[in-house]
């Protein structure tokens, strides 16, 4: 069953409008209330699809409740129709300065008053049609469409407002380069289906792992990349170290039943002192987080890998575990 238009009506007298809420209540949802208080109350709780607005109200007249809900974004978009006996152009100026549609002038007439009412709503149902087609296609210029996680611009736009917020605040910020080992040769040996499918869940498997406050993207290829704001290098570390388990001890579920392992190489890089008289410190961090991963890929994959800047003799090195290409057994 579809939904009726909700309306609400503010008028301290709502005998006022007895005729014309007689005359709309079989095509709308409508609600009373008695004072430009509680008419805001009612509006930011559940916002309408059109309010009916008296201007002559002891208090709060409708021109103040007007002002008022044009300046919260919750109703700021909700069509305002005043209801007034005042004619004078003066007065309709006023009102529709604050942001107001129209005015429907006392005495109603219905037939008149139902023909602005239903054109005002379905205008805004139009602007709202508009407004999430808009809202999708942006979301959708934002994400890799195989995936679903952050596109390479999108993550890079992300990158450098966190990096903006890390250096305003003195926060810290890592950086991970996640790469699936032998990836060619998934693609090779059970073609780019298959392949796809990978994508998909080692994907989802990394985002899992993180924040809501991170974010995750793919680069290209098989090679992603995740952006953990108020992370030091051992807390990055420890996620990279999660992300390569969360990989490497599931299998990855094809469209036939068939089962596929895999493991990824993961680069760590933090936000360090001597990166800050780069012009960009954004590319700086990449890049040394990709450095650290191809020194996982050299050292033998399924591995992570710390970038460190001023290299130290002696350390020991990540424990990490060789790639398994068949189910292991238990």
């Amino acid at each position: 069953m579809k939904t009726k238009p909700k309306i609400l009506a503010i008028d301290d007298a709502p005998v006022n409008l007895k005729t014309l809420v007689a005359a709309l209540s079989d095509e709308y949802d409508l609600q009373i209330a008695t004072s430009g208080e509680r008419g805001l109350a009612y509006a930011s709780a559940s916002p309408p699809d059109l309010i009916l607005l008296d201007v002559m109200m002891p208090g709060m007249d409708g021109y103040e409740v007007c002002r008022r809900l044009k300046a919260d974004p919750r109703t700021q978009s909700v069509p305002v129709v005043f209801v007034t006996a005042l004619t004078e152009i003066e007065a309709e100026s006023v009102g529709l300065e604050l942001g107001a549609v129209d005015y429907i002038t006392k005495p109603i007439n219905v037939q008149i008053a139902r023909i602005r009412i239903h054109n005002h709503i379905e205008r805004e149902h139009m602007r709202q049609e508009l407004q999430a087609q808009r809202d999708e296609m942006a979301r959708l210029a934002r994400i890799d469409p195989l995936t679903g996680v952050c596109n390479r611009r999108y993550f890079f736009e992300e990158a450098q407002a966190a990096l903006a917020r890390a250096l305003r605040h003195g926060d810290a910020l890592s950086v991970l380069m996640v790469d699936i080992d032998h990836f060619k040769r998934v693609n090779d040996e059970h073609g780019h289906p298959v392949g796809d499918v990978a994508l998909q869940q080692v994907s989802a498997r990394c985002v899992a792992e993180l924040r809501s406050v991170d974010v995750f993207g793919r680069l290209g290829g098989e090679e992603f990349a995740a952006l953990l704001p108020r992370t030091d290098t051992a807390g990055a570390a420890e996620v990279a170290e999660r992300i390569r388990l969360a990989v490497a001890t599931t299998a990855i579920v094809l469209d036939d039943g068939q089962t596929l392992w895999l493991t990824v190489s993961v680069g760590v890089a933090s936000l360090q002192a001597d990166v800050l008289h780069h012009k960009d410190i954004t590319d700086v961090l990449l890049s040394r987080a990709d450095q650290a991963l191809y020194q996982a890929k050299a050292a033998g994959r399924n591995r992570v890998q710390i970038h460190e800047p001023l290299p130290r003799q002696g350390t020991d090195p990540v424990p990490t575990t060789e790639p398994t290409w068949a189910e292991p057994s238990a």
